[in-house]
């Protein structure tokens, strides 16, 4: 589903990504362990397209991920990442009908108050988010992932932010996923949690898998 070849990315002359090549099958759960500052949030991050590459092809579904103008296939991928990239002047639910409509979905995979009561929001949902604490703000972005189409799902760090209960409901919706068949990426520095769900792990240290 996924095939990057030869990727690279530096920052200020320092290289953090180098020739990173690597494959991830549909259907299948795929981990990258790492240093924190390994350059695992930069890699996510030029997958979903918010940050270029130096050098590198991306491909998913045999088609040119990296190209521009490409709105149809990068909406195939969902980004979850430490900050939760929404507007802390709207609420909950109307972050979460923006987002639906990044994806130009007019239903959404699962109806919003059902997803923000699955998350332990639906009584927070008219509040605008700048109100919201982290623990709040990181199960709101775990309703992105309830309400949108996505094929590829790309966690950067999920447990970080959530209290007990939260990370338990991030285990319940990765299980879900995954006998759904769906396709996640997910990164972490915790080796022992990835392997524990992923089909296979990566290991990423000074810029090279």
């Amino acid at each position: 589903m996924l095939k990057i070849s030869h990727l690279s990315k530096s920052f200020q002359n320092q290289p953090i990504l180098k020739d990173i090549t690597f494959s991830i099958e549909k259907g299948g759960t795929t981990g990258i362990s790492g240093k924190n500052g390994a350059g695992k949030t930069t890699l996510l991050r030029i997958i979903a397209c918010i940050v270029s590459s130096d050098g590198g092809d991306i491909l998913l579904d045999d088609k040119p991920l990296l190209k521009k103008n490409n709105h149809e296939l990068r909406r195939k991928l969902l980004y979850l990442g430490h900050s939760p990239n929404m507007y802390p002047g709207l609420s909950g639910e109307e972050n979460l009908k923006f987002v639906m409509s990044l994806f130009g979905a007019s239903d959404s995979v699962m109806d919003i108050d059902t997803a923000l009561s699955t998350v332990g929001l639906k009584q927070h949902k008219w509040k605008l988010i700048r109100n919201y604490s982290r623990g709040m703000l990181q199960r709101l972005v775990l309703a992105k992932a309830l309400v949108t189409p996505w094929e590829l799902l790309l966690l950067d760090e999920p447990m970080a932010g959530l209290d007990e209960s939260g990370v338990v409901l991030l285990q319940q919706f990765i299980e879900k996923w995954q006998q759904e068949e769906k396709t996640l990426l997910m990164v972490s520095h915790q080796k022992l949690w990835l392997e524990k769900y992923c089909h296979q792990i990566l290991h990423l240290e000074n810029g090279i898998i």
